[in-house]
């Protein structure tokens, strides 16, 4: 399995921090976009939400990367498998 991952310029509005693609074998791969947030606090629900809506006809996945934590509702949008975390 392999990713390469490339930072997108700034200053970008969309929500959107970098794209890649996962490579799992020769003949399986997924476009990734990833978002990263520097908190102290937690990643909201509606963050999640809106981080979807900017992957929508984007990408595969999606990857939020964070400093913070993920609240608790957190887990439960992710039903669909789009956007995954690991808290």
């Amino acid at each position: 399995m392999r990713l390469r991952m490339a930072h997108s310029p700034a200053p970008v509005t969309t929500g959107i921090d970098g794209h890649g693609l996962l490579q799992v074998n020769a003949l399986v791969s997924f476009k990734v976009l990833f978002q990263c947030k520097r908190y102290a606090g937690s990643v909201t629900p509606s963050q999640v939400r809106d981080f979807r809506g900017a992957m929508a006809g984007r990408a595969d996945k999606g990857i939020i990367l964070t400093t913070g934590t993920f609240s608790s509702e957190v887990g439960l949008i992710r039903i669909g498998g789009r956007v995954n975390y690991a808290a």
